[in-house]
């Protein structure tokens, strides 16, 4: 069961159709008692009308973020991270048809990121992570053990995987990125600033914020041998959040904070298989916007039904 709201308790229905010989049953629609479910680990992925502002200020980001804390029994972290106040913060992804967003509100009681533009190291110090699996997971037989960056004999076939970093201390310096390629590029992807990333970045009252945007024409190595991804309303993509935390001036990782439930998410840099969660590309009218009714309509989910069929 998705959802485009808080995270929580849900029930889940099923429709099933009648078979048999009898005119009377034969065909006939029904609706099954509903069951509990859970939407803890699927979060809307906002299919965005209009481009939001890169400014590091999110009023035109109408959907809530994930919230990740060392507080919270249900992410794990691992290293030196205190509390809330010492490393905390909202994360959260968006797109449109021709672009990934990146959005980043972090509590953060030190701000340091030693590393220089272009390193492929930012992630030793405050740094967010954003992993995206850049396909529809549902027809997928299985989740990736490696990333994917697509298949040169099939090219249909293509379903990479992405692990996309940006600094802390980026400010407007679109080089302090860097995309995790597993060896694929080499270095070639260690400064997304060649490939159209716009970031906005500030020092807040408790911390800093990002926001960024992306081509998605960016993100293909060899557009001669792989598609570029087009996100459609009911595409469901696997996708992970993590945030690194650097309070030494001199530099060095203290800690690492993850939208997940237990340490396997260790494994989020190099296997796809560890990402513990889905983003579901809804139907921008369930927000009330793109000139749509404010409440839920009936066409806005038949959209995202029939993509799932």
């Amino acid at each position: 069961m998705q959802t485009p709201f808080a995270p929580g308790d849900v029930v889940n229905y099923y429709a099933v159709t009648a078979s048999g010989s009898s005119a009377v049953t034969a065909g006939v629609n029904a609706t099954t008692d509903g069951t509990a479910g859970t939407t803890d680990w699927s979060q809307p992925y906002f299919y965005f009308v209009d481009a939001p502002v890169i400014d590091a200020n999110f009023g035109d980001w109408p959907f809530d973020p994930v919230s990740i804390s060392p507080d919270n029994p249900d992410n794990y972290f691992g290293g030196e991270i205190d509390n809330a106040a010492d490393f905390s913060g909202d994360i959260a992804m968006g797109t449109d048809a021709d672009y990934i967003y990146f959005r980043a509100e972090m509590t953060d009681d030190v701000l340091v990121n030693v590393n220089e533009s272009g390193a492929s190291n930012i992630w030793e110090g405050d740094c967010i992570e954003w992993y995206i699996g850049l396909y529809d997971i549902r027809p997928s037989d299985e989740l990736h053990p490696t990333q994917l960056f697509g298949n040169e004999s099939d090219p249909a076939a293509a379903e990479p995987d992405w692990q996309l970093n940006i600094a802390g201390n980026a400010f407007d310096d679109p080089t302090r990125s860097h995309a995790y390629d597993n060896g694929v590029a080499g270095d070639l992807l260690a400064n997304l600033g060649g490939y159209g990333l716009e970031v906005a970045n500030i020092e807040t009252a408790v911390g800093w914020s990002i926001e960024a945007s992306l081509p998605y024409e960016g993100l293909v190595l060899d557009p001669s041998l792989v598609s570029v991804y087009v996100p459609k309303i009911g595409h469901i993509n696997l996708a992970d959040y993590v945030g690194n935390d650097g309070d030494d001036p001199a530099g060095g990782r203290q800690g690492q904070l993850f939208w997940a439930k237990d340490e396997s998410a260790n494994n989020s840099w190099n296997n796809p298989a560890a990402w513990q969660n889905h983003h579901t590309i809804y139907d921008p009218k369930v927000f009330g916007l793109g000139g749509g009714a404010t409440a839920v309509e009936a066409a806005s989910w038949g959209q995202i039904k029939a993509g799932l069929q």
